[in-house]
This record gives C-alpha cells, structure tokens and sequence, in this order.
C-alpha cells in the first residue's frame, strides 16, 4: 500500500479479524434466548434461539465474510512480508482476497444503509422493542462494518473491479436460498418478511436487491479510483460513512417495551 506502512497495515487486519471473532464468539456462546420471528400469514411465533442460530441474519453473514477477507489479506500480506516482498503474478488467494474485498465492503453498506434508514424506524413506528439494535453486538455489526472496511479500502493500493459484482449477488443468492429452504424447513417462520416467496412482489424485491448490491459495490469503485487519490477523499468518506451510522434509538421511542422481537438484519 502506497498509503500505509506495512506493519501497520497488517497490525489494523489483525485488529479487525479480531474483533469479528469476538463479536461472534461472544454471540454464539451467550445463552439461548427467545426470539419472535413471522410465519408465511404474518403470524408471530416465539423460538429459543441459541449457538450458531443466532447468526441467521444477513449482518452476521456479512460479518463473518469481513472476517474472512482480513484473515486472508492478513495471512497474504504476512507471508509476504517474511518472505521479504510481494510477487510479481498474483497468486488464486491474492485473487480471491481482492474479490472478498469488494463483496464485503457492498454488503457492509448494504446492511448498515438498510438497518439505519429502513428497519430501525420501521420497527419504531410499530411500536416494537428496539434493543436488539443496540445491543454492543449489533452496533459493531451494523455500524464497524462498514468502518473497518472503509478505513480498509482508503489505507490499501487495491482498486476494486465492478467486473466482481456477480460474486457478492452469487453470496446473496446462496442466504436467500438457504433462508427460503434449509431455514424454513427447520423453523417454519421467515426471517424477513419482504423475502416470502408467496408476496407478489417477490421478484421485484430481490431484483430491488441485486440492484441496491450492485450500487453500493460501483460506490465501492468510485471510492478507490476516483475519491481516495483527492487530498480529501479520506475525510470525506470517513464523514459520510459516520452518516449512515445509528448509535441510539429514535427519542420517541424507548428500548424494551414489548418483548424481544427479532431484528430484521440482526
């Protein structure tokens, strides 16, 4: 990276692969707790939801494959430097880094867009619990997400290609797929309400999708190519990703009020 030293570099994907294990091992091994989720007819019903269960969302997808792109970026940039420097011809892991990369800086935006401006008040104006949304866990999974990966993207030299925008909507096809079969087969409820195979607008939901995804991995690009190189491009997208953030609950509403219904994301 031209705009980073190397140990440091390595030291910041080291503290960010951290984090998300511990993030999820704090998840997985907190005790079973109920969850309300919807039936096909929009009816609630409660499951005690517990382990790796509690990672049915797509935040915790998304989480797990930043993970995955600072184990491997780290593990590439520390082979590297031990041997000394880079190779010149890109190894199939240095590929497949940059294509984690670009995926889950999409996703991350994708979710912290969608829990800040849409489920959070949503949920609000129904006067439903909103703590699942603030709970420490589910701050850093809905807000250091796209953090981690902004500050990622404007300290490494990699520029991301919209070519790689099938692999990110190949991941999302293989939740929707899982959600709608394996999930539903075990569970009998839907997670997300607006992915019910038996809505109308089913296909424009998921093509509404695929077309927000592919937004915010072409902003992805912009960043890289265009914003990062400009003298203010780092506290520009800094500024803007703090925008997005939501840290507290709307003031007009209180935390805990009905029960422990399922986030949305979460």
């Amino acid at each position: 990276s031209p705009n980073a030293p190397p140990i440091v570099l390595l030291g910041f994907r080291l503290c960010a692969l951290a984090l998300v294990l511990a993030v999820k091992l704090k998840v997985w091994l907190a005790p079973a707790t109920l969850y309300q989720y919807e039936t096909l007819e929009r009816a609630p019903v409660r499951l005690r939801i517990r382990g790796l269960w509690r990672s049915q969302g797509l935040t915790s997808w998304s989480w797990l494959l930043i993970g995955a792109y600072f184990a491997v970026a780290a593990a590439l940039q520390g082979g590297a430097m031990l041997r000394g420097g880079g190779g010149g011809v890109p190894t199939a892991w240095a590929n497949i880094a940059r294509v984690l990369l670009g995926c889950a800086w999409a996703f991350s935006l994708m979710v912290t867009t969608v829990v800040t401006f849409v489920l959070i008040p949503s949920k609000a104006k129904k006067g439903l619990d909103l703590s699942m949304f603030f709970s420490t866990e589910a701050l850093l999974m809905h807000n250091a997400n796209v953090l981690l990966m902004a500050v990622e993207l404007l300290n490494n030299g990699v520029a991301l290609d919209f070519h790689h925008t099938p692999f990110g909507i190949a991941f999302g096809v293989v939740y929707v797929l899982w959600h709608h079969l394996y999930r539903y087969r075990r569970t009998h409820t839907l997670l997300y309400f607006f992915l019910s195979w038996q809505s109308p607008h089913a296909l424009k939901v998921l093509a509404a999708l695929v077309a927000a995804f592919a937004v915010f991995f072409g902003l992805g690009v912009l960043l890289t190519e265009v914003v990062r190189p400009t003298a203010i491009g780092a506290p520009l997208t800094l500024l803007l990703v703090a925008s997005i953030m939501r840290l507290r609950p709307p003031k007009e509403r209180r935390l805990g009020e009905d029960g422990n219904p399922i986030g949305m994301l979460a």
